[in-house]
C-alpha cells in the first residue's frame, strides 16, 4: 500500500500566504528558479495518475483541507525567512527595504485570519494519493 501527500496548486491558504506577499511587493518570480514540482502534481487527476503510473492500479487522489492555526511571527519566521522552499529564496535574495514591504504585506494579508490569542486560522489544503499493488 502506497500513499502520498502534495501540496494542492496553485497553493492557496497556508501555502499561498507568502507568495502573495511577494507578488504584492512587487517582487517578480527570478528566471533562474524553477517552478516547484508541486505545480505539475499538485491537480488532483495528475497526482492520481502519478501513482496509478507508478504500477498502482487502484490510484484514487482526494483533497484534503484543515485550519492551521499558527502564531503569524512565527509563521513569517518559517515560511518567509527561513530560506526553505522557492519563497523562502526569493525572499532571501531581496535587501532590507524589499523584505520590509513584504512583511508590511503579510501583516496586511495575516490580519484577515485572526482568531484569538493573536494567532491566525489559515486554511490549507493539501491532495493525498493512495493505492495498493
Amino acid at each position: 500500500r502506497l500513499a502520498l501527500t502534495c501540496w494542492e496548486m496553485p497553493g492557496s491558504g497556508a501555502l499561498g500566504i507568502v507568495w502573495d506577499e511577494v507578488e504584492r511587493a512587487g517582487v517578480a518570480w527570478p528566471d533562474d528558479i524553477p517552478l516547484s514540482p508541486f505545480m505539475e502534481y499538485g491537480e488532483r487527476a495528475a497526482f492520481e495518475s502519478l501513482v496509478r503510473d507508478a504500477g498502482f492500479a487502484d490510484a484514487v487522489a482526494e483533497t484534503v483541507d484543515w485550519e492551521h492555526v499558527t502564531d503569524p511571527e512565527e509563521w513569517w519566521r518559517t515560511g518567509a525567512l527561513s530560506r526553505v522552499g522557492s519563497n523562502g529564496v526569493i525572499i532571501a535574495r531581496q535587501d532590507a527595504a524589499t523584505v520590509a514591504r513584504i512583511k508590511a504585506e503579510y501583516d496586511l494579508i495575516m490580519a484577515r485570519y485572526a482568531v484569538d490569542g493573536g494567532l491566525v486560522s489559515l486554511p490549507a489544503h493539501a491532495l493525498l494519493a493512495h493505492g495498493t499493488r
